[in-house]
């Protein structure tokens, strides 16, 4: 607690700024579909083409041009790839198929990939289109853990390491998706693609919803500022611009009233002091709430309201997956803290008669720093879609 002088809690999700602003990099439909934008993509695959080795002076590029490097260094992943910097399990499918004396269609369209790795719909995958093959066509849909966060190298990423073992792989994900964008993505693209089977990959550490968000046209899930990722809807509070979404986290994560409270304003110095206000705020004898707003949040933060809602968007999934005579299977992806659901219970949540498949095979050591798997976890992940798939007859 307090590792921050005037922060409550230890890892927070922003960071203090003067002035919030936001970084380039997504866009939003008027679905409500989020998906990484057109100068992005524009942007990664000329760095690839160039040859991008991600010095000190195209880090301080994206940062004068306030734009999101959690994207634009895609760039940098696969150029690593293309210039056998890096040599794992997808370089050495694209060194197979660039040996071929002559290429299919679909070998040039994973070839296109390793050079231009956001689609036309702004996705990290190859174009969504009915392409023409014997391979088995299978649709991913996740969040972070299935973009790659954590991978050293994008390319070893599930979704990459799953398409070097030979099934064309279409990959739509967004790092903060959740089930209510899952369902929006699958009914965008489903048609365009036209799958064998699609595997809805549901994080159990955030992808149980418990408050209904409202998509609307062009309104983000969420937007990235120099302050972090700001989601516009978390907890039943709807916020209308990064700069109301920041200053709520600052009033949440910080000892608040700082400038009219003056005990708050010292109190807030040092890390020491931070403890011992904690310490007094967990005694009730001072408050956390700075305003009405605030207070709402908090008492819904640890609320229940309801956790079947997940369960009701994953429903629709599996439905429309029904009316498309298409295979669906919903692949619980376990925390690090409890990689074999030894406490699913704990999780107060009813999948029902879904057809969900939980791994049992993960292991600590399977996990990055962030919780998000390492090269090993996304590896081990592939390994078991793949017996998955293959077990289906698909």
């Amino acid at each position: 607690m307090g590792d921050h002088p005037g922060f409550i809690y230890p890892d927070t999700p922003v960071t203090l700024v003067d002035s919030v602003y936001a970084l380039s990099g997504y866009e939003t439909d008027s679905s409500g579909v989020q998906s990484v934008g057109e100068n992005a993509r524009k942007y990664i695959a000329e760095s690839i083409k160039n040859g991008i080795v991600w010095e000190t002076a195209d880090i301080q590029y994206l940062k004068e041009n306030r734009l999101d490097t959690t994207i634009y260094d895609l760039g940098f992943h696969y150029s690593k790839i293309n210039n056998g910097t890096v040599k794992n399990d997808f370089y050495r499918f694209i060194q197979a198929i660039k040996a071929k004396s002559e290429l299919s269609s679909i070998d040039s369209i994973w070839l296109n990939y390793s050079l231009a790795p956001i689609n036309r719909d702004g996705f990290r995958s190859i174009d969504f289109k009915k392409h023409a093959t014997d391979k088995t066509k299978v649709f991913l849909i996740g969040d972070s853990f299935t973009w790659g966060n954590s991978a050293t190298n994008k390319t070893n990423s599930f979704s990459d390491v799953l398409a070097s073992k030979g099934y064309m792989v279409y990959n739509a994900s967004l790092v903060g998706a959740d089930p209510m964008q899952y369902q929006l993505m699958l009914e965008q693209y489903f048609d365009k693609i036209n799958p064998d089977i699609v595997v809805v990959n549901f994080f159990m550490g955030n992808d149980i919803m418990k408050f209904q968000r409202i998509g609307k046209p062009y309104q983000p899930l969420f937007v990235t500022t120099n302050a972090g990722q700001l989601f516009m809807c978390p907890h039943g509070i709807s916020f209308n611009t990064p700069q109301e979404a920041y200053e709520m986290m600052i009033r949440l994560f910080t000892i608040p009233n700082q400038k009219i409270n003056l005990f708050n304003y010292w109190m807030a110095k040092t890390r020491l002091t931070t403890r011992i206000w904690v310490s007094l705020a967990e005694l009730g004898l001072v408050s956390r709430q700075s305003d009405e707003k605030a207070k709402t949040y908090l008492a819904n933060q640890n609320k229940i309201l309801d956790n079947q809602l997940s369960v009701r968007y994953l429903k629709e999934i599996v439905k429309f997956c029904e009316t498309k005579n298409t295979k669906c299977m919903i692949v619980l992806i376990p925390e690090f803290d409890k990689p074999q659901f030894s406490a699913i219970k704990d999780y107060r949540i009813d999948f029902e008669q879904l057809p969900i498949v939980k791994p049992q095979h993960f292991e600590l050591s399977d996990y990055a720093f962030d919780h998000h798997f390492n090269d090993d976890g996304h590896k081990k992940y592939a390994d078991y879609l793949d017996s998955l798939i293959s077990s289906s007859g698909k």
